[in-house]
C-alpha cells in the first residue's frame, strides 16, 4: 500500500504543479489510499490560505481524478479528497517567531 500512497502523491503533485498556479508554494504532504482504491486522502501543505486550496481542489476533484487516471497504470481510480496539513501551520508559525526574536 506504501507503493500505491507514494505513486499517487507523486503523481497529484506532478498535476498541481502543471496545472494549478500557487504563489503559497503549495505541496502534497502525504497520500493515503483504501487497500479498495476506493478512497484517497490527498494532504496538502501551503505558506498561506491552504483552507482556501482545499475547498478548490475538492470543488474540482472529479476532474483532478480524471486527469490523473491518464498517468496512473490502475484499473481502479480512488475518489480523491484534500485536507490541508495543519503541521505545516505550526512549522510556519514557529519559523515566524523566531524570525521575530
Amino acid at each position: 500500500m506504501e507503493q500505491v500512497n507514494r505513486e499517487l502523491q507523486r503523481v497529484v503533485s506532478r498535476w498541481l504543479q502543471s496545472n494549478f498556479q500557487s504563489e503559497d508554494l503549495l505541496t502534497v504532504t502525504s497520500a493515503s489510499v483504501t487497500r479498495d482504491l476506493g478512497q484517497a486522502i490527498i494532504t496538502l501543505g501551503a505558506r498561506n490560505g491552504i483552507d482556501r486550496y482545499v475547498d478548490t481542489l475538492n470543488s474540482k476533484s472529479r476532474r483532478i481524478k480524471d486527469e490523473i487516471k491518464k498517468s496512473l497504470p490502475w484499473k481502479t481510480i480512488p475518489n480523491l479528497e484534500f485536507r490541508a496539513d495543519r503541521e505545516g501551520d505550526t512549522i510556519t508559525k514557529v519559523e515566524e517567531i523566531l524570525d521575530n526574536l
